[in-house]
């Protein structure tokens, strides 16, 4: 925890997208006194998740290694403020329980080792191309199951509940997602945030903590680097897991799965689903770049008064630029449907057509009845426009260019 004699230096460091509530400013410069904010060490949030559960198989224990090194990371670089010590705290505290409660869940019910996730659609390609929307509107198909955001952030039923009950828990993420608008209020003009809307698998692999989410989230650079030289094979088998708990406590379907980020986890996707079917979204990377810039920027504000704007950029725009050359690279000997932001912001339904027909799947009247109503519903820029340029992030357009090979 930084000492309060540097705090001057830090708030000289705050950007444009820090402007926070007087009580959060308060509660973060309370935080630096000695003793608040608690201890980000691993055996301890360990022990706090098996006494809040009183359970204690975690099952198979690759996970161990990620999440020692992403403690120590969150300890030792992501120069924390009270409010995003305590998140990080709260928030890995709450993967460990969720993953004791589907271990025991799993443990107790043969039947969710035996479920088959067949033909999976999976969703990839640059960020802030249009993934979410498609994502969104795949989810309206009575044919397509999609993790919802509630049940991957409480997978399993609050105490006293029954399985039935599902309103409840639903409520709760609603109620823990508000703290996202408070910490981070210009990050729902960048992305969709609510209990029952389709959640990333980033979030699901943040159970095994093997996910991008952490580093995006928090400045944890020796965390990411360890992340980027796995071969994502135990955070899919994890998410496979995952799937199958949901899928016998849930809705059925053809499973739709989204994250930009398997651009650097594909070859293990088609390892553990072997006859999934690839999409990915494609936009002009100079549209890109910025927005990327821009979400990096705006999450790690909520919880740090020291980010790097130009730092932020120039990382993001790298890693998402080899993520791509290593997307290119998988598309031979794999099926892969291509589908441009622009084609598909113009018009969605055509776009959905055309995607149905690549990936031999019907689209039925009621499933298009219901996409138009979630465009209704959900109109770009609901929430504000996102508004960035590549010079507030230092970003050059050649440079650009170059990382993403033209």
């Amino acid at each position: 925890m930084r000492p309060l004699a540097t705090l001057t230096n830090a708030s000289m460091t705050r950007n444009k997208y820090q402007h926070r509530p007087f009580y959060l400013r308060m509660a973060n410069l309370a935080g630096h006194l000695p003793g608040l904010g608690g201890s980000l060490n691993p055996d301890g949030l360990t022990k706090k998740a098996v006494q809040k559960t009183n359970l204690s198989d975690f099952g198979l224990d690759s996970w161990r290694d990620g999440f020692f090194r992403l403690c120590e990371s969150l300890e030792d670089e992501a120069e924390l403020n009270f409010v995003g010590r305590m998140s990080a705290r709260s928030h890995l505290t709450q993967l460990l329980v969720n993953r004791l409660q589907v271990q025991a869940a799993r443990s107790s019910d043969v039947r969710i080792a035996q479920q088959t996730i067949p033909a999976p659609v999976i969703i990839s390609g640059l960020p802030r191309s249009g993934s979410t929307l498609l994502h969104g509107l795949l989810a309206q198909d009575p044919a397509i199951r999609v993790p919802w955001t509630w049940e991957v952030m409480l997978p399993c039923p609050l105490p006293g509940q029954k399985r039935a009950h599902d309103r409840r828990r639903i409520e709760r993420t609603d109620s823990m997602l508000k703290w996202v608008d408070r910490l981070a209020p210009r990050f729902r003009t960048v992305h969709p945030n609510g209990a029952e809307l389709p959640q990333e698998c980033i979030a699901i692999t943040a159970h095994e903590f093997a996910s991008v989410e952490f580093h995006t989230t928090f400045n944890v650079p020796s965390y990411q680097k360890w992340l980027d030289k796995q071969d994502g094979l135990a955070a899919m088998h994890y998410h496979k897991v995952f799937l199958q708990h949901l899928q016998i406590h849930g809705e059925a379907g053809r499973w739709c799965l989204k994250a930009p980020a398997h651009l650097y986890t594909l070859a293990a996707l088609a390892k553990v689903y072997p006859d999934a079917r690839f999409v990915f979204t494609q936009r002009d990377p100079l549209k890109v770049a910025a927005s990327i810039a821009s979400h990096g920027v705006i999450l790690r504000s909520a919880f740090s008064d020291v980010v790097d704007i130009a730092a932020v950029a120039d990382y993001w725009v790298k890693w998402w630029a080899e993520g791509w050359q290593r997307a290119n690279q998988f598309r031979t000997g794999h099926a892969v449907v291509d589908l441009d932001y622009e084609t598909l912001v113009a018009d969605p339904i055509q776009a959905v057509r055309t995607l149905y027909s690549g990936l031999m799947m019907r689209l039925t009247d009621e499933a298009e009845q219901n996409m138009r109503l979630f465009l209704s519903a959900n109109p770009q820029d609901k929430h504000g426009r996102h508004r960035y340029t590549l010079e507030e992030f230092g970003l050059k357009p050649a440079k650009v260019r170059s990382l993403f090979g033209g």
